[in-house]
């Protein structure tokens, strides 16, 4: 049985100038998700507007410190399942700490990241602490490092997992985002929980649900020990999968469990397509999966949302020396509108559904 806890919300935010080292004072507010620059600003340490003049300019000092976020959370008891912290986001170089132990780096913005924590929390109030190093000085000893490899603006910015429009492009300014920038939780499971959904659903109806289960941990076994001796790898037990539409079932079926990869295959009659703007509506289903033991009890469960569509590209001889690009949607050709979306703020971890919910329905009205 899966069991998280939410670790987003106010954390503290305080800087030093030697790794490693804790600061002891000046602590501000900062909330999670989201920035150490924006976080600066809402604590009246940097200009309120970061982007009236050249005050991003003046906040440049921010990239040369080291950045602490700090907040403790309490266990009424100690897990008994394994316990996992996991961060859905970290930017960039960060360390983590738990009760003063070190449990792990990244470095990679666009991955979660999970440290197994049971023997390092203990009942009552923990302590969990992440610090971030510069971005910029990393990104410059990568570039002495391997010179050889070139890029635009800024020597050495493509050698690391990091926004690489931060680093200043013609629409973009050089504002580099930092901090944890998606969700924080604690996840206590032993290991029966669906990692990923997959839907490939045809225009026919066919719908093949794929179902990712995570690889248990193993003891090692001794020499000689035959095969079918050897316990499970995967979680045991039945995946039922159902698909729904407005709410209604249309389809279902249930497997038993027979691997990390698992796929259910069913059917939905007449399924209503997905269409582009413009040429129909955006008709969706919901496919709502969930893993049971061998007694019926549900270990977890899943839900994606997903539509019957298909895209080709048409590319048909019109001249001796020229052929035609085109894209099909469901067979019928289509016009390809629009321009690039940019990011809809330089530092990503302070966007609202909101804005995105705004942005995306002006370019759908335009």
């Amino acid at each position: 049985m899966k069991k998280q806890t939410n670790l987003n919300g106010v954390w503290k935010l305080a800087c030093s100038d030697v790794a490693g080292a804790r600061p002891e004072e000046s602590w501000i507010g900062a909330a999670v998700p989201g920035d150490v620059t924006v976080a600066l600003s809402r604590a009246g340490e940097l200009p309120e507007d970061l982007f009236y003049r050249d005050n991003l300019k003046q906040a440049k000092w921010v990239e040369q410190k080291h950045w602490w976020y700090e907040r403790e959370f309490t266990l009424k008891a100690l897990p008994k399942q394994k316990l996992a912290l996991v961060f859905q986001g970290l930017d960039l170089f960060a360390t983590v700490y738990v009760n003063g132990q070190k449990v792990g780096e990244t470095n990679n913005a666009f991955k979660p990241f999970r440290f197994d924590v049971t023997s390092l929390v203990k009942t009552g109030v923990n302590k969990l602490e992440v610090e971030f190093a510069p971005t910029r000085k990393r990104v410059e000893e990568l570039h002495e490092k391997y010179p050889q490899y070139w890029s635009l603006f800024t020597p050495g910015r493509s050698l690391v997992r990091h926004a690489q429009c931060q680093f200043g492009w013609d629409w973009a300014p050089d504002a580099l985002a930092l901090g944890i920038w998606q969700d924080v939780f604690l996840e206590e499971c032993d290991g029966a929980k669906i990692e990923n959904l997959f839907v490939e659903a045809q225009l026919d109806g066919d719908c093949c649900v794929r179902v990712e289960l995570p690889l248990l941990e193993q003891e090692e076994l001794p020499k000689g020990v035959p095969l079918a001796n050897i316990p499970p790898y995967y979680a045991v037990g039945a995946l039922h999968a159902g698909i729904y539409f407005n709410d209604t079932l249309v389809a279902e079926g249930e497997v038993k469990t027979n691997g990390v990869h698992n796929f259910i295959c069913l059917k939905v009659k007449n399924p209503k397509w997905w269409w582009p703007n413009g040429m129909g509506k955006q008709e969706l289903y919901e496919c709502r999966v969930t893993l049971m033991d061998e007694k019926g009890k549900v270990q977890d469960s899943m839900t994606k949302t997903f539509g019957f569509r298909s895209v080709e590209l048409e590319e048909k001889k019109l001249e001796t020396d020229r052929i035609s690009f085109t894209f099909l949607v469901n067979g019928e050709r289509c016009f390809i509108k629009g321009a690039n979306w940019v990011p809809a703020h330089c530092f990503p971890g302070v966007i609202e559904d909101s804005t995105y919910d705004y942005l995306i329905s002006r370019a759908q009205q335009a």
